[in-house]
């Protein structure tokens, strides 16, 4: 095996309930085009404000949490991300997901810094029931 990259990430928000662990988990890595501070702080605004609630209530996620890079450790790093959200949901959105994704229609549009953003991976990890 080898490593292409590995980071530690600070959190920058969590929006929802962790009274239980979640039958699925929904990760998204991305990086901004923002070139400026003010650009970047209204991309974090949109994408914790409106994108993540957004996406909990068309997903019926009970939490998301936001992160960005803290560290890397391998440079370059091609293919790390700056920002990640990961979303939870309990076992019974998950398997009403693809019924919800019909309905969800489209999301909100955000400011140029958040419709420029480059979304590198997406991953789902569902909980596999034990065998009866």
């Amino acid at each position: 095996a080898k490593t292409v990259w590995r980071m530690l990430w600070r959190r920058i928000s969590a929006t929802g309930s962790t009274h239980q662990p979640p039958d699925s988990v929904f990760i998204v890595g991305m990086n901004a085009r923002a070139n400026t501070d003010a650009e970047l702080a209204e991309f974090n605004a949109f994408y914790t404000n409106t994108h993540v609630p957004e996406v909990m209530a068309g997903g019926g996620y009970a939490r998301g949490t936001r992160f960005e890079v803290y560290r890397e450790f391998v440079h370059p790093a091609p293919g790390c991300p700056r920002f990640c959200a990961v979303y939870e949901a309990d076992l019974a959105a998950t398997q009403e997901r693809q019924s919800r994704r019909a309905e969800r229609g489209q999301l909100s549009s955000g400011p140029p810094a958040w419709e420029q953003h480059e979304t590198l991976w997406r991953l789902v990890y569902r909980r596999i029931p034990p065998a009866e």
